[in-house]
């Protein structure tokens, strides 16, 4: 059985558990992959210390 929707959310929310410094954000906006949906908003979410140079 394929993983559903609700799986990935629960992942996706653990995930700051497991990686120093990490929190969680949900995107309302977010239908698909949000690099590819509004890369210059996903972009903006980032932290100086993983963003590209702008």
């Amino acid at each position: 059985m394929a993983p559903g929707l609700a799986d990935f959310r629960a992942v996706a929310a653990g995930l700051p558990a497991l990686v120093p410094g990490a929190v969680h954000l949900e995107l309302p906006w977010a239908g698909h992959p949000p690099s590819l949906e509004r890369p210059a908003e996903t972009t903006g979410l980032l932290p100086e210390s993983v963003a590209p140079p702008r």
